[in-house]
């Protein structure tokens, strides 16, 4: 009985020392950003009221983070959206962010949608995704395994800047465009 409490003593005491010494060689950090999950909050005030919904968050824990990020939207307007853009930054890792699309980026400057443009109709929806540029050439510089990329890819806020309805109206930053005077 003795034996055994001293064994115990002694593994208790090395397991220790193990996590100390690796603590001292890696970081608390590094264990501490492993552990956590990332977070995402979504600045609700953004999005135009009974006009656009987001749905769903897909992806948020992904290895592959922030390549197959992806929001789920939903058209609750009475008119066709032709073109959506909602930016996802990284607040620890300012002034890193990326953008989530839908549509054509040549209207995104309220330009009258054409016939090529694929409208969201009223009461679908619709998954936005990373730009390919942006996964391409962004974020493979930055590795997995790092700290620093663990500890900047802790938290992203998705926030709405603009829609378009395709007919040189829509919404910049939750507010009417055009603006009327």
């Amino acid at each position: 009985m003795v034996r055994t409490a001293q064994l115990l003593k002694q593994t208790f005491a090395a397991i220790l020392a193990t996590l100390c010494l690796f603590s001292l060689t890696t970081g608390t950090q590094v264990i501490q950003a492993a552990q956590q999950e990332r977070t995402c909050k979504v600045y609700e005030q953004s999005i135009p009221k009974g006009v656009l919904e987001i749905t769903k968050i897909n992806n948020l824990q992904s290895p592959s983070f922030p390549q197959d990020f992806e929001v789920e939207v939903k058209n609750i307007s009475n008119k066709p959206i032709y073109y959506i853009n909602i930016n996802a930054t990284l607040p620890e890792a300012s002034p890193y962010g990326f953008i989530l699309k839908y549509g054509r980026r040549e209207i995104a400057g309220f330009e009258l949608a054409e016939e090529k443009d694929v409208p969201l109709l009223p009461g679908k929806s619709v998954i936005l995704g990373t730009d390919t540029p942006l996964r391409q050439n962004r974020m493979p510089r930055f590795k997995d395994n790092d700290a620093e990329w663990a500890r900047a890819m802790s938290r992203v806020n998705v926030s709405f800047q603009y829609l378009h309805f395709g007919d040189g109206t829509g919404y910049m930053m939750s507010k009417p465009y055009p603006r009327k005077n």
